[in-house]
């Protein structure tokens, strides 16, 4: 490759902050080369993937492994999902439980305070345990007083 011939004052300083030039003009000093500013690669992988040949391909006891993997992982959010759609215990209701609670433990002159966050942490793994328990059955929450104390208590219909 022909050296490269040495740019004006202004080219040359783009060049030393890494910032291309808008049009270099090239000096007449055919002396004097100029390298061009080294470009790191993006990641140590990038570089050896290039000289390292092909990419390998895993054999068919990795992939077999990784597609059952896979299909796993997308059967627990396929029943996620499924169980957040079909829980009652949206934002409207958490609030209006939440509301409820507070107004009956004013009522009862309970003392402390409980976060809606708290309550709804508390309230969703509940549900979860009694539907696995009780499979198929609908999971509810009601306020209702207990040995003087307000408490939610599941319903299982």
């Amino acid at each position: 490759m022909p050296p490269v011939r040495a740019a004006e004052p202004a080219a040359v300083a783009a060049a030393e902050r890494k910032v291309p030039a808008a049009a270099p003009a090239v000096a007449h000093a055919p002396d004097v080369a100029v390298s061009a500013p080294r470009v790191a690669a993006a990641s140590p992988a990038a570089d050896t993937a290039s000289s390292a040949g092909p990419p390998t391909v895993p054999s068919g006891g990795d992939v077999a492994a990784a597609a059952r993997a896979a299909a796993a992982r997308a059967a627990e959010l396929r029943e996620n999902a499924a169980a957040t759609r079909a829980s009652r215990l949206d934002d409207q209701r958490l609030n209006q439980l939440h509301g409820a609670l507070l107004a009956e433990r004013r009522k009862l002159n309970q003392p402390g305070k409980i976060s809606i966050e708290a309550l709804g942490a508390s309230l969703r793994e509940t549900e979860s345990k009694l539907k696995k328990q009780y499979a198929g059955k609908d999971i509810d929450f009601h306020v209702v007083v207990k040995d003087g104390k307000a408490v939610v208590k599941p319903i299982i219909g």
